[in-house]
């Protein structure tokens, strides 16, 4: 994804060595230091089980005997007694490249959730490296089951977690959560603590398991199905997004972020783990992608000296907003802020959109839409290469008379789709929603292009390309342009 202030990413590694260790229940010690540009994930550690049980799970994925200290790339999942929240941390953190030292045989609990191991990493701050990040990217459906136990990953253009707990114990009962902005997820999911039932503590730790268990890393639940923690909850619906933790923390692993759809019904660490072993199993199933980012950095000189700017920033300056990539909920916010800043710096003046996206969440996308609406600013919008969906939605909002496409550009317009799993009763209630948002986006491009209703509702029934020409046709566009000479002697005949 690229859009103006968050750039397809290289690998970030910890800008210092954090000189603080992390010590939790145990006395087991953590260390964490930046790693080189080609590794991934290493783990050090004097505990010679520990490296023997990592060795054995990698050799299963890497089909070889492997040296714990040469780890490269290529080594992409390690599995350890609370590793996942660590891992959590790191993938909230967007920490690509990290060697991680354990002095014992477990990383330590904390307080139960990832919040420790973020702020720490927030402290030492984080550096961008010379290398490409990693995508495991999903091709087809992979499926992990046990008894009524379900995980699954489908194809998608980008992360959305769609998970369900469901417990007899009325402390917790059934809850669901939907997420898909990973910049979120420091705030809203990272202090999210590991739970357990006091009973099921007691007998680990008669058989000398556990043995640092307490209210103090852990929501505890008792007999009489009540939260013993004097503090209670940090959230109603803590327990399933402690879940979503702990997905990802088993996910990242890999030492990738997943481009996936993913639904999750009563997961645990068993199954996460169940779905990535199906996942490399199967070749065919996913792909490894690399992007590859370097940003140039334009200098100005001023009256005090050297400013740098990324190219985005600068751009922005000029009124240039970018809309680049699949539309999400990190991408609107960042495109809001941006518009409410240049109405805030000169209500009278233009501001200019270019479109680059094959579309994204219906949320995300008319939480833009609306914003340009609101905002006194005219807005022209441009298509380069290609704006389908959403997209499409957005070029077409652009001020008419000053809504423009590239002669090589293509637009598509179609119906909402999603995919929904659960009772009758849900699906019932998602097809409802999907329907009404298409009854909206419907009546929203008959307002932008002067087209029918029926014409409209006709034209989205499939996914509809149009090129150039045929998109000024229909109303999606005023003109094509080749040059920006074009759009100076449209707007000067316009005065």
């Amino acid at each position: 994804m690229t859009i103006n202030g968050s750039k397809p990413k290289n690998l970030q590694e910890l800008a210092d060595r954090i000189k603080e260790a992390l010590t939790g229940e145990g006395n087991h010690d953590e260390t964490l230091e930046a790693g080189k540009a080609v590794e991934i994930f290493r783990v050090l550690s004097d505990d010679e089980s520990f490296l023997q049980e990592i060795e054995q799970i990698l050799a299963y994925l890497c089909e070889q005997t492997l040296d714990l200290t040469k780890l490269q790339s290529q080594i992409i999942l390690i599995i350890k007694k609370y590793l996942e929240h660590l891992m959590a941390a790191l993938w909230g953190c967007e920490i690509d490249n990290l060697i991680v030292e354990v002095d014992g045989p477990e990383v330590p609990i904390m307080d139960g959730s990832s919040k420790p191991f973020v702020f720490m990493i927030e402290y030492a701050g984080r550096l961008l490296q010379d290398a490409p990040k990693k995508y495991l990217k999903i091709l087809k459906e992979v499926k992990a089951t046990h008894k009524d136990c379900e995980l699954i990953c489908t194809p998608a253009k980008s992360m959305v977690v769609d998970l369900t707990i469901d417990f007899t114990s009325k402390a917790i009962g059934k809850q669901n959560l939907i997420f898909s902005n990973q910049k979120s997820f420091k705030d809203n999911i990272a202090d999210a603590r590991t739970f357990g039932f006091s009973h099921e503590v007691e007998y680990l730790k008669s058989k000398g398991l556990a043995l640092g268990a307490s209210l103090s890393n852990a929501i505890g639940i008792d007999s009489q199905d009540t939260i013993m923690n004097p503090c209670g909850l940090r959230y109603k619906d803590e327990f399933v997004r402690h879940k979503l933790l702990d997905l990802m923390g088993d996910f990242y692993t890999t030492g990738s972020q997943i481009i996936a759809n993913v639904h999750g019904y009563k997961t645990s660490h068993s199954l996460n783990n169940q779905l990535l072993r199906q996942i490399f199993s199967d070749s065919s199933s996913y792909q490894w992608r690399e992007l590859m980012t370097y940003v140039p950095i334009v200098i100005e000189q001023t009256s005090r000296g050297e400013r740098a700017y990324d190219i985005y920033s600068r751009l922005l300056k000029e009124r240039i907003v970018f809309v680049c990539g699949p539309v999400e909920d990190y991408m609107a916010n960042v495109i809001i802020a941006q518009l409410l800043f240049l109405e805030a710096e000169n209500p009278e003046k233009d501001i200019f959109m270019y479109i680059n996206s094959p579309g994204g969440v219906v949320t995300s996308g008319l939480a833009i839409y609306d914003t340009m609406q609101y905002i006194k600013p005219k807005i022209s919008t441009l298509c380069i290469g290609q704006a389908c969906s959403m997209g499409s939605l957005l070029l077409t909002a652009g001020e008419k008379g000053m809504r423009y496409c590239l002669p090589h550009s293509r637009i598509m317009i179609h119906q909402p789709s999603g995919g929904y799993q659960g009772q009758a009763t849900d699906i019932e209630i998602h097809a409802k929603e999907t329907l009404k948002i298409k009854k909206i986006l419907n009546q929203l491009y008959v307002k932008h292009t002067n087209q029918e209703l029926e014409t409209i509702e006709k034209s989205m029934e499939r996914d509809n390309f149009m090129g150039p020409e045929r998109a000024k046709t229909f109303g999606l566009v005023d003109k094509v342009i080749t040059n920006r000479e074009a759009i100076k002697i449209e707007n000067h005949q316009v005065k």
